[in-house]
């Protein structure tokens, strides 16, 4: 609200003439940010290894509830520390605030694709994380050298170029063994899907039923163009019925499931071209249920923060080299399906088909939650 939607450019504050040694060459503000986080990450060592404020730190981070026996202060210890962190974060911004146009997402972006080197660090090692950091920076400065053409592999390098953070972070995630959430307890993060439900009388399903069966049919009888508004409605209600299998039954967290959407329907349009839409839309799910099981399995031990930057580095993957690369959609176009040689290209014949989709999702998840499994 304050802010507004529209981008501002940041005052310079550093001189950004180059300084040259030999046939090498660094920009003077580059150098200022290097000796700034050389001169953070020796604070932060003398505070966390020299000081008995630093002993607890660690403690609370450990184990909160032992160091409180210990009579440590853990909301204080807590509380310095996020104002510690948001002050780095703080000078953080001002320090790249003038490389980047300042958007409303975009430093949020830069946050979350930078994970990739405290992952790396597993959350613990302060100079492997600038190590990291700055590995990944000449990386990706040596990447804007190479120029393969404008065929399929100079369109990878070019992502790769821009996205090679998030790339980093996947590969870090899968293949990095033993991370562990520090301080995480790996019950604490399932017991919100353990807690027995409330029961509710039958009279009140029953009502609850009924009324969103009324809500789901009432565009029906919108306009054209409400109802093609609505039309999202059922698909976005199935991803969200996936994620209350995933998170209300089984205690994981995801923040990449769009990127299975958006595979299944790249599938559908895919296989359309060559079979019925129906068995299309089938192999697209069971497709996309494949993909998402080579992407999950290797992450189906984490918890917590791990697990949701798994999910995340997999939906940034996925959108910037699949769904954003010409080799994979240009051409595909996804069409309504036919169910038995009746179209659904009406908008209200097509609205009834995703809310007979909608309803099979949904008797799936009942009797998955009924059965052996759930």
């Amino acid at each position: 609200v304050t802010w507004g939607l529209q981008a501002r450019h940041a005052p310079t504050l550093l001189p950004t003439h180059r300084i040259t040694v030999g046939r090498a060459g660094i920009r003077s503000d580059a150098l200022v940010d290097l000796t700034v986080a050389l001169l953070a990450l020796a604070a932060l060592w003398l505070v966390t290894t020299r000081t008995r404020f630093g002993v607890e730190v660690r403690a609370v981070v450990d184990d909160r509830a032992l160091a409180e026996l210990s009579r440590v202060d853990a909301d204080r210890v807590a509380g310095v520390g996020w104002a510690v962190g948001a002050a780095f974060a703080g000078l953080t911004g001002v320090l790249i605030a003038p490389q980047l146009s300042l958007t409303p997402y975009g430093l949020t972006l830069v946050v979350l694709e930078t994970f990739a080197v405290p992952v790396i660090a597993r959350l613990r090692s302060l100079p492997v994380a600038v190590g990291a950091a700055l590995a990944l920076g000449v990386a990706q400065s040596e990447l804007t050298q190479v120029h393969l053409g404008t065929g399929t592999l100079g369109s990878v390098v070019q992502s790769l170029r821009s996205n090679l953070l998030a790339v980093a972070l996947l590969v870090a995630l899968l293949v990095l063994p033993r991370l562990r959430e520090v301080g995480g307890d790996a019950g604490r993060a399932t017991a919100f899907a353990t807690r027995p439900a409330r029961r509710r009388s039958r009279a009140r399903r029953a009502a609850a039923t009924l009324a969103a069966l009324a809500l789901l049919a009432s565009p029906l009888a919108y306009p054209a163009d409400v109802l093609r508004d609505a039309q999202q409605v059922p698909a976005l209600a199935l991803v969200l019925v996936s994620l209350v299998v995933l998170t209300g039954y089984g205690g994981q967290i995801s923040l990449g499931h769009g990127a299975y959407a958006g595979l299944g329907a790249l599938f559908f349009a895919t296989f359309s071209a060559d079979i019925p839409e129906i068995p299309a839309l089938v192999c697209g799910m069971i497709a996309a249920g494949l993909v998402g099981l080579l992407t999950g399995y290797p992450a189906i031990r984490r918890q917590g923060l791990f697990l949701a930057l798994t999910t995340f580095a997999v939906g940034v993957v996925v959108s910037r080299f699949v769904l954003q690369e010409p080799a994979f959609t240009s051409g595909v176009h996804v069409e309504r399906p036919g169910v038995f040689g009746l179209s659904l290209a009406g908008d209200r014949t097509f609205y009834g088909f995703e809310l007979v989709c909608l309803a099979l999702g949904l008797l799936v998840v009942r009797n998955l939650r009924s059965g052996r499994l759930g």
